[in-house]
């Protein structure tokens, strides 16, 4: 009889440890594989020890993926990426409402198509090299200008400065407001200078190569400091094979140059040259431009019926956040502290 029971419990012990046992394979091949797969080797992991299963994960997992969903994508934009990209690796500034994009382009990828052009010409009468300060409006004190960064004077229309009763004279070509009108422009609203044509000419209108051969010197600078300055040879943009010896053009846009309120382009004109400059505008941080798309936005919104309501996503984040805390075990003293309450 004691037989019989001995038997009969030992045949319980061992289909519970069998059953145990399958459901720590059925777990553990769920984790390493998936679907029917994991079914099907679940009593064989069953069986398994832990020396073995690690062997067998070894052995047969990959250990290359990253985690990125465009990984193993041969052929695809996406190929040459270790891992995901977050909204700074694909940023082009198209959908930035802090922007704008006056030609045909609408980001940076399409930022020089069909640009708009700003020109205007600084005409040296004296007998002297005159230093132009091509910046904001801000930068009118001779002596700072001067001793800070080494310009005569600066950009604007009409007399610029004068030396031995002659003028260096400064004049808008095709535009809205002159200089004075783009030049206060950008000390509010930035704009890159994505290229620049420049043409020298004398007084007789022969054209004069030798104004190529200067350095034009871009000056980065705040109220409290100057930082590094960059300096573009024009000569290496001039050859004399090419077929329009009265200009030369200059691709600022690798150079990231912006015309705004704390940067200083200063260019050497030569006695009787008569500088004509030609800018090309990219991307423009339009402070008028963003309060009107915001509020084209808002209105669009309000007759949509959808203006003020908290978006789908962040609010079910919301909702998962605060069950999350609920469900949150208690610290031991603060369920203390609140029977105490109580």
């Amino acid at each position: 009889m004691k037989k019989l029971f001995k038997s009969k419990l030992f045949g319980v012990f061992c289909m519970i440890l069998a059953v145990s046992a399958t459901i720590a394979g059925v777990c553990l091949s769920h984790w390493f594989f998936s679907g029917t797969a994991a079914l099907a080797l679940a009593p064989l992991l069953s069986n398994l020890s832990r020396e073995d299963i690690e062997a067998l994960a070894v052995a047969k997992l990959s250990d290359n993926f990253g985690g990125s969903p465009y990984e193993n994508m041969s052929g695809s934009p996406y190929e040459n990426f270790a891992g995901d990209l977050d909204e700074d690796d694909v940023y082009d500034g198209s959908e930035d409402v802090h922007l704008s994009f006056i030609g045909s382009g609408n980001s940076f990828l399409t930022e020089t198509d069909g640009a708009v052009e700003v020109s205007y010409s600084v005409t040296n009468l004296t007998p002297s090299i005159i230093n132009v300060a091509f910046a904001n409006g801000s930068l009118t004190d001779a002596t700072i200008l001067k001793n800070n960064f080494g310009a005569d004077c600066y950009l604007k229309d009409g007399v610029m400065t004068s030396v031995g009763g002659k003028d260096v004279v400064g004049t808008g070509i095709g535009t809205v407001a002159g200089i004075d009108g783009f030049v206060k422009f950008s000390e509010r609203n930035a704009y890159r200078i994505t290229h620049m044509v420049i043409q020298a000419v004398n007084a007789d209108g022969s054209v004069n190569t030798a104004a190529y051969n200067k350095t034009m010197i871009v000056q980065r600078f705040s109220p409290f400091r100057k930082f590094g300055e960059e300096r573009i040879n024009l000569f290496k943009y001039y050859s004399v094979q090419q077929q329009n010896k009265e200009k030369i053009e200059i691709p600022l846009i690798k150079y990231d140059i912006q015309r705004d309120d704390q940067t200083c382009i200063v260019m050497a004109v030569d006695p009787g040259v008569t500088l004509t400059v030609t800018e090309t505008i990219g991307a423009i941080q339009n402070q008028a431009a963003t309060l009107y798309k915001k509020s084209v936005m808002a209105r669009e919104n309000i007759a949509k019926k959808t203006a003020g309501l908290m978006p789908l996503r962040t609010l079910r984040a919301k909702r998962g956040a605060i069950a999350s805390k609920a469900a949150a075990p208690k610290n031991p003293l603060q369920s203390i502290m609140d029977k105490l309450k109580k």
